[in-house]
């Protein structure tokens, strides 16, 4: 299976942002926001005011996707 361009995971950042994090889920930026005000998606930190989602916790939430928990 071909990988489309930027979205290996080798390719996000350790902090990424929203808009990265967007491009490799292909979620649209608007919904990653509504699902952090509603707890939902993958885990997140503020620097200050900055949103950014950690490598390892997209890649965790990405995978456990589609599974019952």
């Amino acid at each position: 299976m071909e990988t489309a361009p930027n979205t290996r995971a080798d390719q996000l950042p350790d902090l990424a942002t929203r808009s990265e994090v967007a491009a490799y889920t292909r979620v649209a930026i608007s919904t990653l926001a509504r699902w952090a005000m509603e707890g939902r998606g993958p885990a997140f930190v503020r620097l200050g005011r900055a949103v950014r989602y950690r490598r390892a916790d997209v890649i965790a939430w990405v995978d456990a996707a589609g599974t019952d928990e």
